[in-house]
């Protein structure tokens, strides 16, 4: 299979597979709203799944790779520090006025026990969205593509499987269309180039683009509010500036079999 067939393969599925849960929600009115369902989160495995259905089709060699990249940890500890970021954020922006209870308010996710919240953050949206994105498209991306544009459309391809949310996420439908072309547009196109970054340093692993990803929708996915939402998104712009401006080769990954 190519790498275009791959790549294909796995867009098609990831779309289809989250539209297909999100369609129902849209279709009936449902608003996804913070600390109570119903709930969008089901959709966000998609990319999880499409990679190991990708991989299976793919063969040994790439059941290998996505096995190695969901495994792999990085060498240096400034990896997990890097990974780690967001939660210093989050304590500044409680220091300056967030509340600190509303990071238990999470869209989709009934109110109960943090540790549940955390685990359910880290398992449906950290790794079952980064398997997909860093793990399967993000290697064939940049071997495709080069590694500028390849990390850059990994993000746009990731953007726009976004879509549905705006009619169905509480805090999607909130956006104007200044802060969706200006905000939303660059803001995962810079977490694109973070956790490819990320991803890098685990030499191809999904580790710590698992731990900042969990860690970034926490400051900005729940009802913390405050100045966390714009202190992590300026953390991300800063971080994907210097990247892309200074240390591209920081974001290469190792290349998919084949």
């Amino acid at each position: 299979m190519s790498l275009r067939a791959e790549i294909a393969g796995f867009v098609v599925l990831a779309y289809a597979l989250a539209w297909a849960v999100w369609a129902p929600l849209w279709w009936t009115g449902a608003v996804v709203t913070k600390g109570a369902l119903p709930t969008h989160l089901p959709g966000l495995v998609a990319p999880a799944l499409a990679a190991a259905v990708m991989a299976a089709l793919g063969g040994a060699a790439a059941r290998a790779d996505l096995w190695q990249r969901l495994t792999r940890l990085p060498r240096a500890h400034v990896g997990w520090a890097l990974a780690l970021s967001p939660l210093p954020v989050i304590a500044l922006a409680v220091m300056l006025g967030a509340d600190a209870a509303g990071i238990g308010r999470y869209s989709g996710v009934a109110e109960g026990p943090f540790a549940a919240l955390l685990l359910i953050v880290l398992l449906v949206n950290g790794l079952g969205e980064e398997l997909g994105w860093r793990g399967y498209l993000l290697p064939r991306a940049q071997a495709l593509w080069g590694l500028r544009r390849g990390t850059l459309a990994t993000g746009a391809i990731w953007a726009g499987w976004h879509l549905p949310m705006f009619a169905v996420l509480a805090t999607y439908r909130e956006m104007g269309l200044v802060a969706l072309i200006f905000g939303f547009g660059p803001g995962i196109l810079a977490g694109a180039c973070v956790l490819a970054h990320l991803a890098a340093l685990a030499r191809g692993g999904v580790v710590l683009t698992v731990l900042w990803h969990t860690g970034f929708n926490l400051g900005t996915g729940t009802a913390l509010g405050g100045a966390a939402p714009m202190l992590l998104s300026a953390l991300a712009m800063v971080w994907a500036i210097w990247l892309l401006r200074r240390a591209p080769q920081s974001m290469a990954v190792p290349p998919p079999p084949g």
